[in-house]
């Protein structure tokens, strides 16, 4: 069921993704059943491939420029 939450800001070394594409595989698939906790400091919303635009960077993400399109495997919440 969608929801809407807060917009999440980059910690230390993260950058944001305003998300244009995503995919669903097994590990996203149990843990919307329950059974594949994501990792400790993770986002809880199930996402581990993400591709779209970069949002916003957190300190230390100087590698990354707002704007620059972007691929990433997360820990969750992509």
């Amino acid at each position: 069921k969608p929801e809407r939450r807060p917009l999440p800001e980059p910690d230390t070394g993260e950058i944001l993704i305003r998300a244009k594409a995503a995919g669903v595989n097994r590990p996203d698939v149990l843990q919307r059943k329950g059974a594949y906790p994501p990792p400790p400091g993770a986002s809880d919303p199930p996402g581990l491939e993400v591709s779209g635009i970069v949002v916003a960077c957190g300190e230390g993400a100087e590698r990354w420029r707002i704007g620059a399109e972007v691929c990433a495997l997360t820990p969750g919440g992509g």
